[in-house]
């Protein structure tokens, strides 16, 4: 029979039986999470040595894939552990590899004090991107993500749709106040295009932005922009 205890490990990220328990009925967790935890701890319990082999291997693989994104993240002063341990009990089939669990989003900040997360999806081949922002982020945080994505000093063409005064000044300037709305895509910002009104694109460094979301980007402090062009 295989022992409980024997389910523990010592790493970083900690993936056992007491969390399939608790996942079975924290009510933190979503419906998937819920149900198929109970469904792992009754297959555990049934009279059959190869179900209880398989949720223990289950179990070591889930904690491995776990460690490995944290991993491949580097040092990560906080990350959203119940959200990791959701996404690894949200599955259609229970996983038999590791490889399976991938690709995981973690969501992560510059500390346990500051609970305002950015998501980040890593990938099984150790490619990260950019998940799901937050406008809340601080800076702090931003900033973080950015070396994590390796875009700090990477420069981007963004586009803009601002009043008329605000534009000519960034022109002038070369600078984009902090907190200003920009997007990746033309399209996006034209939508915005109306009275008094320009749209303008420039060049900026990604390490000066907060991806919100794919098409809304907001800059995190008083860029230099290059490149300024008003349509």
């Amino acid at each position: 029979m295989i022992k409980l205890k024997k389910l523990l490990s010592e790493s970083k990220f900690k993936f056992n039986f007491k969390t399939l328990r608790d996942a079975e009925s924290g009510g933190k967790y979503y419906k998937n999470a819920r149900e198929n935890s109970t469904r792992l701890i009754d297959y555990f319990y049934e009279d059959n040595k190869e179900l209880k082999k398989s949720i223990a291997i289950f179990i070591k693989q889930a904690e491995e894939a776990g460690n490995k994104a944290l991993n491949l993240l580097g040092n990560v002063p906080y990350y959203n552990e119940s959200n990791l341990i959701e996404t690894l009990l949200s599955f259609e089939e229970i996983p038999t590899k590791v490889q399976d669990f991938f690709p995981i989003p973690i969501y992560v900040s510059s500390g346990k004090n500051d609970r305002a997360t950015i998501g980040i999806l890593v990938h099984w081949n150790g490619k990260k991107e950019m998940f799901e922002g937050n406008d809340e982020a601080t800076d702090a945080t931003i900033a973080f993500v950015n070396r994590i994505l390796g875009i700090g000093t990477k420069k981007v063409i963004v586009w803009g749709s601002h009043n008329t005064e605000l534009v000519h000044k960034i022109k002038q300037t070369k600078i984009i106040p902090k907190g200003l709305y920009v997007s990746p895509l033309k399209r996006h910002a034209e939508g915005y295009f109306g009275h008094d009104r320009n749209l303008f694109s420039c060049e900026i460094k990604m390490g000066d932005i907060s991806q919100e979301s794919d098409v809304d980007w907001k800059t995190i402090t008083n860029a230099k922009v290059d490149k300024v062009k008003i349509y």
